[in-house]
């Protein structure tokens, strides 16, 4: 967790952009991968706006009431501007929000989101988790792309379509972990669709039919996620050309973890569904060849 102790010793651009790459390659590793495909002009400014939006998701998700009022005060800096709780992040982030038009309201709205995710909590139905997807996922997707130079309306309805794809991977790959920490994303109404109960997501529980009708919950979970990558990659052609290779790179890696999370079926409440090095490698080759000869899907 990137603190704000940790923040405290880091006094000098160069090691703030080392500390900043160091958060994208441990909590980040398919992004990580795929940033090596973003041009240099861009690299440095995709992995500090990173490094913040996790560092705001680790203050909120990890800390205690102290980093969450901590998470409140950058909001209120990110929405008024002013001296900044930490000096790395008003260099990095706000030389950003004076330059790209329209991210300081999106991380406003970042900020909100995972403010209002500070305690346990669970949706009824699907419309609530995807609007949760919006807050904390579709705004990155935006700010990504209002950061590499995009405006156009269906350009950024695609950046937010791909943030919530990879948000519901996410939640996907570690429901597990989740569970064990009093959360649950799934909605209930959907496992109740399928007989299940929060309840029954216990290892040792999910057995015969309920194991079944779990393992079947996941393919359509993985099946709303798949509709909305392939709203997402609808975007690439939007993207300046220098970086059409990383971001689509990035989408087919994490669109990836899906595979691995339904291979492993009720085992992903005991493990964490990953994508190989050689299995990203793979997904970069057919990002290139999709782009070069194919379509993008």
């Amino acid at each position: 967790m990137l603190t704000a102790a940790r923040l405290g010793t880091i006094t000098a651009a160069p090691s703030a952009s080392s500390e900043f790459a160091h958060v994208l390659a441990t909590h980040g590793r398919t992004f990580a991968f795929a940033t090596r495909f973003l041009p240099r002009r861009v690299r440095g400014e995709v992995t500090a706006l990173y490094a913040f939006c996790r560092f705001l998701d680790d203050l909120v998700d990890e800390g205690g009431p102290a980093e969450h009022a901590q998470a409140a005060e950058w909001r209120e800096w990110l929405a008024a501007g002013g001296p900044a709780p930490e000096t790395v992040f008003e260099h990095a982030i706000g030389d950003l929000l004076q330059r790209v038009p329209g991210l300081r309201e999106v991380l406003v709205e970042l900020a909100d989101a995972l403010l209002a995710d500070a305690r346990p909590r669970s949706f009824r139905t699907e419309a609530e988790l995807d609007a949760f997807c919006r807050g904390v996922a579709g705004t990155v997707g935006v700010a990504m792309a209002l950061l590499l130079g995009v405006r156009e309306p269906p350009a950024l309805a695609a950046a937010d379509a791909l943030g919530r794809a990879m948000q519901r991977t996410n939640i996907l790959r570690d429901i597990g972990e989740d569970l064990r920490r009093g959360r649950c994303y799934i909605p209930r109404e959907t496992l109740s669709s399928y007989g299940l109960t929060i309840a029954d997501l216990d290892p040792e529980r999910l057995r015969g039919v309920r194991r079944s009708s779990f393992e079947a919950m996941l393919a359509r979970e993985a099946a709303t996620a798949r509709a909305l990558y392939r709203r997402g990659l609808r975007g690439i052609a939007y993207l300046p050309t220098d970086c059409r290779f990383g971001i689509t790179a990035a989408a087919y890696a994490y669109r990836a973890i899906l595979d691995e999370v339904l291979r492993l079926g009720a085992g992903v409440l005991v493990g964490r569904a990953a994508t190989s090095a050689l299995g990203k490698l793979r997904c970069a080759a057919r990002a290139w060849w999709d782009l070069r000869f194919g379509e993008v899907r």
